[in-house]
């Protein structure tokens, strides 16, 4: 597999920073050959030579777009189920006419407002269903129905009430409409009962977090549903779900696709460096530094065929701090809430760049899984995780390295220091690893916290594994009690990963989810993990509060600040706007103390999506149980909180309905609204073969053009050729092995 540093090659990944290259030097020489590299091919199979003709076939086509294989990750792009090209009739009498988007950026956090129009153009009552895609970070809260100069405004209720709702309107002939969620980034809209020449138009908002990705906050507003690989049994199925999973889609090039407007406002704590949309043409205007106005540039619209990109930078050249505020008589002038509660972000900006002189000694235990499952690819690449930080660790650092399996053994007693010996015999020990045994992860945890660690340390636990256990809450719990002061990260590799420990066990500790399920793309994940982990900007918060009646934080525990990971702590109070928040901590060797008057934060009607967003990482965590004991107490739980703070969830969903019958009888037609094909992507990318579709996997805005599909049926075509020619002129299997399974940078 190619060296780390040629990451380019794999995915357009950078390459090192500047300020690793010092600490490669230093320790190379000693340390033999560039460590970061994965293991050759010879040494995963055991260090015999591949020569198999058809296994150069097989590593060359993972050169060109793949079929079915979904990229995995944890921080994930907008993506949705497979669709179908259709031309039925009753589709086209009731088109979507346009999708107008307003968005209000308030720091990080996005509150979108979108509105779809339609037109029923036939001649009888329809029922429309229309799946659309959305962000997994979204907290959908609301929706609104008008048909005509009639507007009805959906109220959120338990998922099985509302449904029952909308069925019994329907069949009673009134106009109503169901908002549900079916995935955590697929809805689908239910319109009953509307009549011929009706105009409908379904506003619905959401709010979410918007992420930073490799330095940038990129926020996306998905309007096409990639295709996604079914199986043939899934798509004949004729059930309403079976349409979320696959439904209808219009050729892109079709002149009738419903146009896109857009609007955004990004107001910020902290001045707007960068702001730019690599997806469409946009204008900008800057009424201050810290606001910014986007609008499309003058046109009929954009075909809603791509998803729309944002990227923008909030950095200066020291960490930034803002404060956000939600007052509560901000919220009466917004909704007819009842809520008294305030409520906060506090933003924690790290720099643009980072000087490596001001990095400070830091402290890492690595939590290696070497049990059985753990065999094969993602052992390696975990190996080649810890491989990679070892190398940038500098002498200052310190580090240790327990390993688990059925049981634990450490590399030291407690943290050793980064010195060339300590290195050599830490390489050597991870190398030596093939896995084997079962997986007590909980008393690895155990063992891990009951270590000693180097007080004054910026202290980092990197838990790598599978995943493969059942002891998940326990887990969550240990986590969470036991932290103190330390960052704690979980990757996850292997082709199924327990995702709901790995993200659980992030958020338990403050940490950022990383998931490779898949050894292609492990190169820009492992660059990814490693670059954030090695650059702690500031260390040892702390927030301490001013006055009676601020309560709530989330999170409790102020992580460290990295480079690649911005700190948001959401909270709420009640009373008046008295009191302040004192965030301390240190950069490098000096003390950084700032304090925050709550009575001086910056307070908006634009920041509505505080609220909201505080309730959803309360469910957040309640998901979190819920995956993991399916306990209907605590369903209930996210279910009262989805309806106290109007939120579409699990348990909850929204429903409209008209007080008016209109359609007597309740006779109706159901017509399944297509979405466009993304820009780029062909009909021939949708098609059933013997197993199914076979579709082209479509990430975001990254999807293939015509030409790439075409260039990825040819090419293995011309390989089979070679490789027939090959097989006739070169013998196979002569090789000499290269050694017993060894890393090639073993010391």
């Amino acid at each position: 597999m190619p060296d780390l540093s040629n990451r380019n090659r794999l995915g357009g990944a950078q390459s090192d920073p500047p300020h690793a290259n010092p600490v490669f030097s230093s320790n190379r020489s000693k340390l033999g050959p560039k460590p970061n590299s994965f293991p050759s091919r010879s040494v995963l199979e055991g260090g015999k030579k591949f020569r198999s003709p058809f296994a150069i076939i097989f590593c060359l086509t993972l050169l060109f777009p793949s079929f079915g294989s979904p990229l995995s990750a944890a921080e994930t792009t907008p993506v949705g189920p497979y669709f179908l090209v259709s031309d039925s009739s009753s589709i086209e009498s009731f088109p979507l006419e346009r999708t107008e988007v307003r968005v209000e950026i308030a720091g990080v956090i996005a509150h979108v407002t979108v509105r779809q129009d339609y037109r029923n153009r036939g001649t009888e009552p329809i029922e429309a269903v229309y799946v659309f895609p959305a962000s997994t970070r979204a907290s959908v809260t609301g929706m609104v129905m008008k048909i005509g100069n009639r507007t009805i405004r959906a109220e959120v209720r338990r998922r099985k009430t509302a449904r029952l709702l909308y069925e019994t309107a329907k069949e009673q002939g009134r106009r109503t409409a169901l908002l549900e969620q079916h995935r955590s980034n697929v809805f689908s809209t239910n319109v009953g009962n509307i009549m011929p020449g009706d105009h409908v138009s379904v506003e619905l908002q959401y709010d979410k977090i918007v992420p930073l990705v490799r330095k940038e906050y990129t926020f996306v507003f998905p309007t096409v549903v990639g295709p996604r690989y079914v199986s043939a049994e899934e798509h004949s199925s004729a059930t309403p779900s079976a349409f979320t999973s696959n439904p209808t889609l219009k050729n892109s090039s079709d002149s009738r696709l419903p146009q896109f407007l857009f609007h955004l406002t990004l107001s910020s704590p902290i001045p707007i460096t960068k702001l730019v949309s690599p997806t469409h043409e946009i204008e900008t205007l800057y009424p201050e530094p810290t606001t910014c106005e986007v609008t499309l540039k003058p046109k009929n619209g954009y075909p809603a065929d791509r998803d729309f990109i944002l990227k923008y930078s909030l950095r200066g050249k020291e960490p930034q701090a803002g404060l956000l505020l939600l007052p509560p008589d901000v919220q009466t002038e917004i909704d007819t809430t009842t809520d008294t509660s305030g409520y906060f972000l506090l933003l924690l900006e790290p720099p643009q760049r980072i000087e490596t002189k001001t990095l400070p000694p830091r402290e890492l235990l690595f939590i290696l899984d070497v049990s059985g499952s753990m065999h094969g690819f993602p052992l390696e690449i975990s190996k080649a995780v810890v491989r990679n930080l070892l190398l940038r660790l500098k002498p200052t650092d310190s580090f240790n390295i327990l390993l688990f399996a059925g049981s634990s053994s450490t590399l030291a007693d407690s943290p050793i220091p980064a010195t060339p010996e300590n290195l050599r015999r830490a390489l050597a020990l991870v190398e030596n690893q093939t896995g084997g045994g079962g997986t007590e992860l909980l008393s690895a945890l155990e063992y891990a916290f009951a270590l000693p660690r180097h007080s004054g340390l910026s202290r980092t636990i990197l838990l790598l594994t599978d995943g493969y256990v059942n002891v998940e809450d326990k887990a969550f719990r240990l986590v969470r009690e036991n932290l103190d002061r330390s960052n704690f990260f979980a990757f996850g590799v292997g082709s199924a990963v327990n995702r709901a420990l790995i993200e659980g066990l992030s958020r338990a500790g403050g940490g950022k989810p990383f998931v490779v399920t898949h050894p292609r793309f492990a190169a820009r994940a492992v660059a990814d993990f490693v670059d954030l982990v090695s650059h702690p900007v500031a260390t040892d918060l702390s927030l301490t509060v001013d006055g009676a009646g601020l309560s709530a934080f989330s999170p409790r525990r102020i992580p460290d600040l990295f480079q690649g990971r911005p700190i948001e702590v959401f909270g709420k109070w009640n009373g008046s706007l008295a009191g302040a928040l004192h965030l301390r901590g240190r950069i490098g060797s000096r003390l950084f103390e700032k304090t925050f008057p709550i009575a001086e934060g910056k307070r908006s009607r634009k920041h509505r999506a505080l609220r909201t967003l505080w309730a959803r990482s309360r469910i957040a965590e309640l998901e979190d149980e819920y995956a993991l004991n399916s306990d209907q107490t605590t369903l209930e739980r996210i279910a009262d909180l989805g309806i106290r703070y109007s939120l579409l969830t699990r348990a909850t969903s929204f429903v409209a309905i008209d007080e008016i019958a209109v359609n007597s009888g309740g006779r109706r037609k159901v017509v399944r609204q297509p979405l466009p094909l993304p820009s780029g992507v062909s009909t021939l990318a949708v098609g059933l073969d013997a197993e199914g579709l076979a579709g082209i996997v479509t990430t975001g805005s990254e999807s293939f053009p015509p030409s790439t599909v075409f260039l990825s049926i040819l090419f293995p075509f011309l390989f089979i050729t070679l490789a027939l020619f090959y097989c006739g002129r070169s013998p196979v299997g002569k090789g000499k092995p290269t050694g017993g399974g060894r890393f090639p940078n073993a010391p």
